[in-house]
């Protein structure tokens, strides 16, 4: 067995190990964020421009990776008959002096402390093995309130500016978790 030829071929592979490494390394440390949108209230506000549909959002979020990322802004999207439409984020929600839901039939709906549970107020990255779920709130055309709305896909853009996607079909949605995760004390819901 000649050494000289075997050296080369050792050497190969153990330098491409420790690329291979330095590889996984990189993909493992990248942020992927998964998750679902637990539930979305669709109502109607007067948001200061006009009377506006609402998209009173509750996503649930993780990392797939063992690092953690900080989320700095998130978008969302609706599939109204098989066509996606871009509503708008209401900025400084936090800052309004009460936040009130009311069921079809005008019953009242209250979340306690609703401004402290805004996703983005919670301050906390978002982490492998620890989610991170809130309210988010964004307005649409006034007609999207009649239409139906088949999916919702919620992009959370973090602090390096990488989007990540998640889509939720509104039969996939849980009225019952929504309730447990969101300390709701009705359990009646908007329409999807």
């Amino acid at each position: 067995m000649d050494l000289s030829k075997i050296l080369p071929w050792l050497a190969l592979v153990f330098g491409f190990s420790g690329w291979f490494k330095v590889f996984l390394d990189h993909l493992s440390n990248k942020p992927k964020i998964a998750g679902q949108i637990i539930n979305v209230f669709r109502g109607r506000a007067d948001l200061g421009g006009g009377i506006a549909t609402t998209f009173v959002t509750y996503p649930y979020i993780h990392n797939l990776r063992k690092n953690s990322m900080h989320i700095l802004d998130y978008r969302l999207r609706v599939e109204i008959e098989g066509v996606w439409v871009g509503v708008e984020r209401v900025y400084g929600i936090e800052n309004a002096p009460s936040f009130t839901f009311t069921t079809i039939e005008g019953d009242p709906v209250e979340v306690p402390e609703f401004s402290k549970k805004l996703i983005y107020k919670k301050d906390s990255p978002v982490q492998h093995g620890v989610p991170l779920h809130g309210w988010l709130v964004f307005a649409g055309e006034i007609e999207f309130y009649e239409k139906r709305i088949t999916s919702y896909e919620l992009t959370c853009i973090d602090v390096n500016k990488v989007e990540h996607t998640i889509r939720t079909k509104t039969d996939h949605m849980n009225d019952l978790l929504m309730v447990q995760f969101a300390e709701i004390r009705d359990a009646h819901m908007f329409r999807r």
